[in-house]
Parts: structure tokens; sequence; C-alpha cells
């Protein structure tokens, strides 16, 4: 944390800490408050492990994300010679769970669960475009998830 004049706010009667709510003492930086006193973190705001240099601790506002609608997506892996392999299913159920499932290409269908023999075998997400694109020389994101994957492809990065 860069604990400069520059970025910091002290607090003061019209704006007190939003922890302790005195008027001094305390301050804000660009997205993180310093209470002075200890208090306990304010609704919505949680303790982080930073402190200021005298070993006053930063709160930061809790991000939440949205709960998804419910929905059920599927991410397909083809082997190295395009043929079907491993499908990943996500299935939301409207309430904020989410649940995985992983199934593998047997037989002409799709079986649920991985075998050890199949799982050397997985290439990386979207294997034939990737290497396409390394091919064409552009630049390659690594990201977590499929699904971040295919919005990445939805605007033209690989």
């Amino acid at each position: 944390m860069n604990n400069t004049a520059k970025n910091r706010i002290e607090v003061t009667k019209n704006e007190p800490c939003i922890h302790c709510e005195k008027p001094d003492h305390c301050y804000r930086l660009t997205n993180v408050t310093c209470c002075k006193r200890g208090a306990d973190p304010a609704t919505g705001w949680f303790k982080t492990s930073k402190t200021d240099k005298e070993g006053n601790y930063y709160y930061a506002p809790i991000q939440t994300k949205p709960i998804r609608p419910k929905s059920k997506k599927e991410y397909f892996y083809k082997d190295r010679s395009g043929r079907n392999l491993v499908k990943v299913t996500r299935i939301d159920d409207g309430t904020g769970t989410k649940k995985f499932y992983q199934s593998r290409w047997e037989n002409n269908g799709w079986v649920t669960g991985l075998t050890d023999g199949i799982k050397p075998r997985i290439p990386i997400y979207r294997y034939a475009e990737v290497k396409q694109a390394i091919a064409e020389g552009k630049t390659i994101f690594f990201v977590e998830g499929e699904g971040i994957a295919d919005q990445l492809w939805a605007l033209g990065l690989a």
C-alpha cells in the first residue's frame, strides 16, 4: 500500500470514519480505509492482511458477484485430431450454487466421468484455434475457465 500524502484523505466531522464513526485519526486511500482505533470493519467491509507503517490494518469493501441465472453451459475439448474427447458441463441453479461435471466421449456418446487414461490426452481448451492463432503470430491469453476463454474469442482475442 502506498501511504503518501498525495492519496491519503483524512476523515472529518462531515465524513467520519465508517468503522469507528469518529472524525479524526483515521483515513482512506483510493479504495481502502484505515481505522486507527482498530474498530471492527463496517458492514460490507473486511480487514485485509495489509497494514500501514504503524501496524494498523487496511479495510476493503467486500466484492460480491451477482448471482447467475439458472443455466446450463457445455464446453467441449477436442483431441489433437479434432475428435470429441471431453465435455465440461456447468450448471447454475439460479440461487448462487454452481456444479461442474466432466464427461468423456466413448462409443459415439458422452459418458460421465474421466478415466485415468484420458486425462493425459486432454489438450488445452480450444486447441485447434490456439494452434492456428500461434501460426498467425497472435498473442495468446491464458485465463482461468472456459467461459472467460470463450469471451475473449468472441472479442476476437486469442
